[in-house]
């Protein structure tokens, strides 16, 4: 029996970060779904939501000024989340280049901004980004041509990660190349299960109201998108430039949260989990879900392992586990930065799930 779940958890893993990827790209290679681009220039509005973002927003209306489409057919909205610093007076002065400010007076959060402001615009087509990042000139323009496809109703751009000088964020930068080439193939493939949050595009009319309290509206307003029968696709030439910070907590709490927003989506979504009702059962169990449990295969390895250690193979097998997770205990202790973000999520864990839960009823 413990071998059985040894082999198993080994086998699970391997599907997860290997079989997966390979699969994905052999199924978009042999059934792939051609998205017939061609030069599209709606009616756009662009939306950033920001919070005391004035360190960053002049730069990144400038960004946004200078991208390729045509000036009459675009305009800029500037969501201030109730910001207490300079964001809004920045803002303001660009007025005169068509740059408009919306100012919440007490703060919403994302999700809840989006319920509220999507629905009031003219535009069938809105563009949403962040305050921090840089995008390429091409990227409106090529964002777009992806919509004269009728079957689209979103899509995502590439976030592209500018390596730093310390071995964190040079695999912080490893990982989003390993993330991004999985999207591209699950969107040649049909679509993929979620956005690059600060460089997406959807059709307005597709667009779901969805909880306020939505930690992960890059996954929840997509899935939305593919439940109508619509595609959600990937254009690699749409890029978002930012640095990786590194500062280990910053990753740390991005992780939490996202953690933390695919266990609020699965909770409150139960029809992710039919497979005659999302036709991204494949993709979104083998992405998402199996990563997450992922911990609890490497626990039952290490445990199986011990009660089989008669044999020369698993008794290798254990002492290369020990290793491994002796090596990652050192370094992760030895950063005490990491310590204090693990007791401040270590505490109020349980009431976060808590809440999760208790609000799953309400999302439909």
């Amino acid at each position: 029996m413990f071998e059985a779940i040894f082999w198993s958890s080994i086998l699970l893993l391997g599907y997860t970060y290997v079989g997966y990827p390979a699969l994905i790209r052999i199924l978009s290679g042999l059934r792939p779904k051609i998205v017939r681009k061609a030069p599209f220039y709606p009616r756009i509005v662009i939306v950033v939501i920001s919070h005391n973002e004035e360190i960053n927003i002049r730069g990144k209306i400038t960004n946004l000024l200078s991208l390729e489409y045509p000036k009459g057919k675009r305009r800029i909205v500037i969501v201030s989340d109730a910001s207490t610093d300079g964001t809004d007076d920045i803002v303001q002065s660009y007025k005169s280049e068509g740059v408009s400010l919306i100012r919440m007076d007490e703060r919403m959060g994302k999700s809840a901004i989006l319920n509220r402001v999507l629905p009031e615009l003219d535009e069938e087509f809105v563009v949403l980004s962040d305050s921090r990042q840089t995008w390429n000139t091409e990227s409106l323009r090529t964002l777009l041509e992806n919509f004269s496809d009728p079957s689209v109703g979103a899509v995502s751009g590439e976030l592209v990660l500018a390596k730093g000088d310390g071995s964190f964020g040079e695999g912080l930068g490893f990982y989003w190349n390993y993330e991004k080439s999985i999207r591209k193939c699950e969107a040649a493939y049909d679509s993929t299960c979620g956005v690059t949050g600060c460089i997406y595009a959807l059709r307005r009319s597709f667009f779901e109201t969805i909880p306020g309290d939505t930690l992960l509206d890059d996954l929840v307003i997509p899935m939305n998108i593919t439940k109508k029968g619509h595609r959600v696709v990937f254009e690699d030439r749409a890029l978002a430039y930012d640095r990786v910070d590194e500062e280990p907590r910053t990753e740390w709490n991005r992780k939490i949260r996202t953690l933390s927003g695919n266990y609020q989506a699965f909770f409150a979504m139960p029809w992710l989990f039919h497979p005659f009702r999302n036709r991204l059962f494949l993709q979104l169990v083998s992405h998402k879900v199996m990563r997450i449990v992922a911990p609890f295969f490497l626990i039952a390895c290490l445990l199986s392992n011990v009660f089989i250690l008669q044999y020369p193979v698993y008794k290798a097998a254990f002492a290369a586990q020990v290793i491994f997770y002796g090596l990652a205990l050192i370094s992760f202790w030895a950063d005490a930065r990491v310590l204090k973000p693990i007791k401040t999520f270590g505490s109020s864990g349980f009431q976060v799930a808590k809440g999760f839960m208790l609000r799953a009823p309400q999302w439909k």
